[in-house]
């Protein structure tokens, strides 16, 4: 999800939904494999599937149906979309990612569950057997972009993580 800042470039969780806010989150089609971002601003105050299909985490729930097609988490396609965050405009990119950096080899629930989802659902089951190296080359990214200047804000629970990726702790 990324949330625009306010015109101080001030993020504080009651502006996530403020007049000229946008929060975009996104789902995987379970058929293709794809991301399909969308802006939940657009979303009908009614009908919360785009929220559903967002978090739907393969062989823990059954997938989203909307029209007939179905859909899980979108970062099963996509697990660090700052791409699209930077396709998007967003200056400020807020990454939130809760497992350590430098010990990325715990991705074997991903891996069982890629081999489970095999038979029906192929792309899902590829999403997840690659899911590992789409990670590891979006925190180089992220990197990257720290080094060029950009401001990422990291989220997470080892600071050492936060010291590697950040140059400047507030």
């Amino acid at each position: 999800v990324w949330v625009d800042t306010n015109e101080n470039g001030i993020y504080e969780d009651s502006e996530c939904y403020a007049p000229g806010s946008v929060v975009y989150t996104f789902k995987t089609d379970a058929k293709t494999g794809k991301a399909q971002y969308f802006n939940a601003n657009e979303m009908d105050k009614n009908n919360y599937w785009m929220l559903k299909a967002s978090s739907c985490i393969p062989v823990v729930c059954s997938p989203a149906v909307e029209n007939d097609v179905r859909y899980f988490d979108g970062g099963l396609s996509d697990p660090i979309p700052i791409n699209f965050a930077i396709e998007k405009g967003c200056e400020k990119i807020v990454v939130i990612w809760t497992k350590p950096i430098n010990d990325m080899g715990n991705f074997k629930l991903d891996e069982m569950a890629g081999h489970a989802l095999k038979k029906n659902y192929p792309n899902i089951s590829k999403n997840l057997l690659t899911r590992k190296k789409k990670v590891e080359k979006a925190l180089e990214y992220a990197k990257k972009l720290r080094d060029e200047g950009a401001t990422i804000l990291y989220t997470t629970h080892y600071m050492e993580e936060v010291e590697i990726l950040c140059d400047r702790i507030i």
